[in-house]
Parts: structure tokens; C-alpha cells; sequence
């Protein structure tokens, strides 16, 4: 925001240009100077501001559905929280990752190419204690993970890789699938190490630790949807699904108060016009069914179901037996 000079400044400022000791062009330069900022062509910048808002608004949902599944998985307390949404290098990010470490690679159905979820050493031990019974907490002691404890975390990454879904409906339905899960880092290239990255570090507190999660998007991934990050979009989306389901539901509270007709035919017959005009009370008119046919029952001229008769209370009355086979197609 430009700073509001008061009347005083204004008129020192006048002051000075007209006996010399300020000089216009200088301020001039010195204006747009601070207008120039510094570009590294060594790392492009391939997302906008209104690209990091929007995947921030997915992923503090995302955390929210995390938190609540895993808080009934473990039966437990399970925070977690978005605390930073940055673009960098996939080398920066392999650089910071320890090993051993979980690195979920995951698929994004129909997007083109895999993201990591990396989980440290410290939340990982504190779930699998959780899960086996134990106390939970931290383990100070690194080493590899064995089958046993690849084969127990599983099902917690199956948990973070079914939440992805519902963050990112209002941009694009996915379908995220496992593909394996790394010890190694060296192992978990998903993309050159030169390419950019949005890195997604989630603050997560598990059985008394605390720990950083981090989840890694390539640009290469997220590209052709990129023109759909923005966050008018994505709320735009959002209210019209919900409008249409509002709308649905209005549309099936007016249907069911709705009134119809139902009639059932009982049969046919073919008469000639002269038995028609010599017919008398009494007279009995052979129709083409038998009494145990079922019968066809019309729902505004539309056969909809097939059905039997019968009495009830006195009345006669109809027992539905079937769905009709045109009403079925």
C-alpha cells in the first residue's frame, strides 16, 4: 500500500526540489528500482499466486478429512494441519527427506505421473506402536523398516491416498490409486531433479509426537488442470453442486406429493356392432385373459407394474406381482 504523505512532508518536500537538495529524477529512479524484482531462471516460476491459494483451500479440507478418518482408524488423537504451500525444486525436496523414510508414490488417475507422500521415521513409529498395541510414541533409534512394519503402515497410506478424492472434486474427479511405497529416496524419482515441485507440508501431532508430512506435486502432474486452480472456480463449482443437489431434492419433494392415476385392465374383447346394441343386463362378454393371468396396471397411461386381483376390506383390490418388463427397460 503507497504511503499518505501528510501536508507537512508535502510542503518539505517542495521545499527541498525548489532550493535543489532533492533532485525529481533520482526519485524518479529510485521509484521504479523498488518496482524491479529479482527473477532466478534457474527456477522458473511455473505457479501464480492464485494457483498456491487454491491448492491451500483443497488441502486444509484434505486435512480435515485426514485427521477425522485416521482419529477413528487409530482410535486416537490425530492432528493435522497445513502450515506451508511453496514451489521448488524436486531436488530440494529429495535433498531434505531422510532415510530411511516412507515415500508413498501415488497415482492420480487421470492425471498424467505420480505424487509423494512422505512420511518421517518419527510419525511412522508412533502410528505402528499405536496399531500394535503399544503406547505410541517417539523412537529415537534409526534403522530400516523391516516387512513387518511396511506391511502395518500400509493401511494408514491406503487411508491418505482414499482422501485425496473429495478435496479435489470441485477441480477434477481422481480416482488416487498406490503404487508402491519407498524406504529410499534414491528409489522415489518421480521427475527430474531440475523440475518444479509443490510442496505441501502438513504439521502432524500423533501419540504425543510431532512431525512435519509432506506431500509432493510435480509440476508435470498438475499442469493440465492448472487453468482450474483458482479459487473463484473452485467455490463457483462448489455452489452449483450444491444448488443441483438443493434442486434435486425440491424436485423430489414436489414429485412424491404428486398425484396419479392407476388403472388396471382386466381384458379385452372383440364384438360385433350388432351384439353390441342387443346386449342386456345379465348378458356375459368372454374377455381374451384367463383368471389367472396376471394383469396390467397403468400409471398415467404408463404400464408400470403387473399384478393380480383380489378383495380387501370389501373392496376389490390389486396385488402387485411384478415390475413390468417395459417399465424395467
Amino acid at each position: 500500500m503507497n504511503e499518505i504523505l501528510s501536508q507537512a512532508e508535502i510542503d518539505a518536500l517542495l521545499k527541498n526540489l525548489n532550493s535543489g537538495e532533492a533532485d525529481l529524477d533520482n526519485l524518479l529512479q529510485e521509484e521504479q528500482l523498488k518496482k524491479i524484482s529479482k527473477y532466478d531462471f534457474r527456477r522458473p516460476s511455473k505457479f501464480a499466486k492464485e494457483h498456491i491459494r487454491t491448492l491451500q483451500i483443497i488441502h486444509e479440507n484434505y486435512s480435515k478429512f485426514v485427521s477425522n478418518i485416521l482419529t477413528r482408524y487409530l482410535r486416537t488423537s490425530f492432528q493435522i494441519e497445513v502450515v506451508s504451500i511453496e514451489p521448488l525444486t524436486y531436488l530440494d525436496f529429495d535433498k531434505a527427506v531422510p532415510n530411511p523414510s516412507i515415500l508413498a508414490l501415488i497415482d492420480l488417475s487421470p492425471l498424467k505421473g505420480s505424487i509423494v507422500l512422505n512420511m518421517p521415521p518419527s510419525i511412522v513409529y508412533s502410528i505402528i506402536d499405536r496399531l500394535l498395541g503399544g503406547a505410541s510414541g517417539s523412537s529415537e533409534v534409526v534403522k530400516n523398516f523391516t516387512a513387518i512394519e511396511l506391511s502395518t503402515i500400509n493401511g494408514v497410506i491406503q487411508q491418505f491416498v482414499k482422501q485425496l478424492k473429495e478435496p479435489w472434486k470441485n477441480v477434477i474427479g481422481l480416482s488416487p490409486k498406490l503404487e508402491r511405497i519407498e524406504t529410499n529416496p534414491e528409489l522415489a524419482q518421480v521427475t527430474s531433479p531440475n523440475e518444479m515441485i509443490i510442496l505441501v507440508t502438513f504439521k502432524t501431532t500423533v501419540g504425543g509426537v510431532d512431525d512435519i508430512i509432506t506431500l509432493c506435486y510435480p509440476h508435470i502432474v498438475i499442469e493440465s488442470i492448472m487453468p482450474r486452480l483458482n479459487a473463484k472456480l473452485w467455490f463457483s463449482s462448489a455452489e452449483s453442486k450444491q444448488f443441483a443437489v438443493e434442486t434435486r431434492k425440491q424436485v423430489e419433494m414436489k414429485a412424491s406429493r404428486t398425484k396419479v392415476t392407476m388403472e388396471a385392465s382386466l381384458g379385452t374383447a372383440k364384438v360385433t356392432f350388432n351384439e353390441v346394441i342387443n346386449l342386456q343386463i345379465g348378458d356375459i362378454i368372454a374377455l381374451n385373459t384367463n383368471i389367472n393371468d396376471r394383469l396390467p396396471i397403468y400409471v398415467n397411461n404408463y404400464l408400470k407394474f403387473e399384478g393380480s386381483p383380489g378383495s380387501n376390506n370389501k373392496k376389490f383390490s390389486l396385488k402387485i406381482t411384478d415390475i413390468a418388463q417395459e417399465s424395467a427397460n
